[in-house]
């Protein structure tokens, strides 16, 4: 993980990997949850036994936003710039969800600072960021987050 002192420049970090999260896991509850306030209720969520029968994967699957939704948890030991008043999602790029994530499976982050755009007042930070699941090779999702750090 990198962390920000006032002799680190983001231009030693661009292209870098800055950050690995710990493995966590999205179990059937969280999925349960979020199909309900999306209103996303699917079977490959939500049916346990049809999924198990029907996909090539064994049980549900996690839906693709919830999985992008874990950004956050990702991204929170992530650089800060010493001197931002204010942290702001400024958008996300490039999201793609490129496997099946199978629901209780473990799940970390990889973030990569890809590059900045600096301002007087405020800068953008662009991750690219790669959802990978344990003994498994293909990402189940990645992202380009774009942070916008007001100083």
């Amino acid at each position: 993980m990198a962390h920000m002192n006032h002799t680190t420049k983001l231009d030693d970090l661009v292209g870098k990997e800055i950050h690995v999260s710990d493995w966590f896991v999205i179990d059937q509850e969280m999925v349960n949850q979020f199909a309900e306030m999306s209103l996303d209720q699917q079977w490959i969520h939500v049916d346990l036994d049809r999924a198990s029968d029907e996909l090539p994967a064994t049980g549900t699957i996690v839906h693709g936003l919830l999985t992008l939704s874990m950004i956050t948890r990702c991204m929170k030991k992530v650089i800060l710039p010493l001197d931002a008043k204010v942290k702001l999602l400024y958008g996300l790029d490039r999201v793609r969800f490129t496997a099946p994530n199978p629901v209780g499976r473990n799940l970390r982050g990889r973030v990569t600072l890809s590059k900045y755009e600096g301002k007087i007042n405020s800068i953008k930070i662009f991750y690219h960021i790669k959802f990978e699941l344990e003994n498994q090779t293909k990402p189940v999702c990645v992202a380009d987050f774009i942070v916008q750090y007001v100083l």
